[in-house]
């Protein structure tokens, strides 16, 4: 199935290849095809008894669940030029609200019914610092695992840009672990991590 549509896709030279071409360029996704090719002739593509993968791994199962990740909001504060998420605007012109403290305790709860002891929520986005009440959605997640006896790893990934001494500490206290992405030298990052209005963001984060 796999080997057919990239056949497929290349003798077509269908109109979402075209477009992809044109913002990845022609190189970068013939090295994508051969990459799918790859992986296909190693076996390491599923592709029969759909049925099986249908209600095998897309069923959620409480009993196997280990951890969440939250998206907590789409809202960002930078431009990066690799985005998949299309600035936070995942394909939609006016991108969505952040997530609710309702949304967040139902996940809480689902999470909570787990079996297993430790536990795990990442914190997404978009940018999460952005969220309007990342402290009440850390301190809720907080107080679930107290209430149900578990171990709870916190861990936020941020652009740094936002992370004011102030909420680092914060974090620190509700025993949250916080990632900063960098993209390497001061010049590499603003390249490929520029502001949303297109300036440098470097210096701030650093």
């Amino acid at each position: 199935v796999v080997r057919s549509l990239v056949d497929q896709l290349c003798e077509t030279q269908s109109a979402e290849l075209t477009e992809v071409a044109v913002h990845m360029g022609a190189e970068q996704v013939s090295r994508g095809l051969l990459a799918l090719l790859e992986l296909h002739d190693r076996g390491l593509f599923v592709t029969r008894n759909a049925d099986i993968l249908e209600t095998e791994y897309r069923t959620p199962r409480v009993e196997e669940l280990s951890g969440l990740n939250l998206l907590l909001t789409r809202a960002c504060n930078l431009a990066c030029v690799y985005c998949y998420a299309d600035q936070g605007r995942f394909g939609s012109p006016t991108g969505a609200p952040s997530m609710s403290l309702d949304v967040v305790n139902a996940a809480a709860e689902w999470l909570m019914a787990s079996p297993r002891s430790d536990i795990r929520v990442y914190f997404l986005g978009g940018e999460p610092l952005l969220h309007p009440q990342l402290t009440a959605v850390v301190r809720l997640l907080n107080r679930k695992a107290a209430e149900k006896q578990k171990h709870l790893g916190l861990y936020l990934s941020t652009n740094g840009f936002i992370a004011s001494d102030d909420t680092i500490d914060e974090l620190a206290d509700e025993r949250v672990h916080v990632a900063v992405s960098i993209d390497g030298t001061a010049e590499t990052h603003d390249a490929q991590r520029p502001r949303a209005d297109g300036g440098p963001s470097f210096e701030r984060i650093c």
